[in-house]
């Protein structure tokens, strides 16, 4: 055989080599990157020097604190080293989850989960359903509502919006603290009308009324305020910018002093009148703040529980969280349920049940597998 037919045949192979490992390694890439944007890699570590954790987004007990049902997504989170890594392109779905408050148990197995890029919330719980809103990518918000007691959707995302071709909904970000009388959720449509969606018909009418608009989606200071409709305490500074809670006469001092100063108010949803005056919530002859420990670290909450006549602190303590390293970390997703002589806390990690008498632990679940 001459050089000549050597080479080309050479240099076919070398070719037919190349293409196919070209393939393998857009295959491999291709499902690395799937894997990775859902949520499903492992290992990845190793080949970029990132991992995702999972990262709440909304959530809200049932009305009688059997049930926590929430929302998270896997956000990026960056390695332990002085490194510049630019990130483009990552797409996460967003999960759905139903927590069985007295044993930890998850309901929704396999986690309900949107597409990539697509978002979903926790708007509003009635009994045991809770209403759910998705945005899906470029096609705008669909809702659903989902009973919690039998595991299942009661209407599945697409199927309110087919019983309601002639109310329009898919830009709308605006619910309602339902008052009217009626179950449903309240919402207001593309029309710039208020609707009420029937749970049991699905179908959505008209109501008339004034009503405050419900912040799903703004997860900080859910169910606490620095503002108090009672007018019974206030704040001054003392010891360098710490403050002190006093009576509002200004006779009666708290013993222990905080960085900021938020005082419980659990209502079930935060409304955008949150920011005015809230009612603070009492247990027995106590209230509760909730604080961070150090100015520079959100991740650090302190938890207390305050005598409201002597100001003296009956109990504290610190509420664990483990510390995000993603490129935006957030903190303050706190939610409380009081059930008895228990608070249910939840954070961005666990879901703590607190002996109120004491203040201790009793049991602390994640929230994510």
């Amino acid at each position: 055989m001459s050089f000549r037919k050597k080479f080309y045949i050479l240099s076919l192979i070398i070719v037919g080599i190349g293409i196919i490992g070209s393939g393998l390694f857009t295959a491999f890439i291709s499902n690395t990157i799937s894997k990775f944007t859902s949520g499903k890699m492992e290992g990845m570590g190793s080949l970029m020097g990132l991992t995702n954790v999972p990262v709440f987004k909304t959530g809200v007990f049932s009305e009688d604190g059997k049930y926590f049902a929430y929302t998270f997504q896997p956000e990026v989170e960056m390695p332990d080293v002085d490194a510049s890594i630019t990130i483009r392109g990552m797409a996460f779905p967003t999960y759905f989850q139903v927590m069985e408050t007295t044993t930890g148990r998850k309901l929704t197995e396999g986690q309900y989960k949107t597409g990539k890029s697509d978002q979903m919330y926790v708007i509003w719980t009635e009994g045991d359903e809770v209403w759910l809103m998705r945005s899906v990518y470029h096609e705008g918000n669909q809702l659903a509502l989902y009973d919690m007691k039998v595991n299942k959707f009661r209407f599945d995302f697409g199927e309110l919006e087919k019983l309601n071709p002639g109310v329009d909904w898919k830009s709308t970000n605006r619910f309602f603290v339902n008052t009217s009388g009626q179950k449903g959720v309240l919402l207001e449509a593309n029309d710039k009308r208020n609707y009420r969606i029937d749970p049991v018909t699905g179908k959505a009418e008209t109501v008339m009324g004034k009503f405050d608009m419900v912040e799903y989606i703004f997860a900080d200071d859910f169910q606490v305020s620095d503002r108090i409709s009672s007018r019974q305490f206030g704040t001054k500074e003392i010891n360098g910018s710490r403050q002190s809670i006093t009576t509002n006469n200004g006779k009666t001092i708290s013993q222990d002093d905080f960085i900021e100063v938020s005082f419980l108010t659990l209502s079930k949803n935060k409304t955008a009148a949150a920011h005015s005056d809230a009612s603070i919530t009492y247990y027995k002859n106590n209230f509760f703040v909730l604080s961070p420990i150090a100015s520079d670290n959100e991740v650090d909450m302190e938890l207390s529980m305050l005598d409201k006549t002597s100001l003296k602190t009956i109990w504290k303590i610190q509420l664990p969280q483990k510390k995000l390293k993603t490129m935006i970390p957030r903190y303050g997703f706190e939610r409380f349920f009081i059930k008895a002589d228990q608070m249910l806390v939840s954070n961005n990690d666990y879901l703590m049940t607190i002996n109120l008498n004491n203040g201790k632990i009793i049991k602390q679940e994640n929230l994510y597998d």
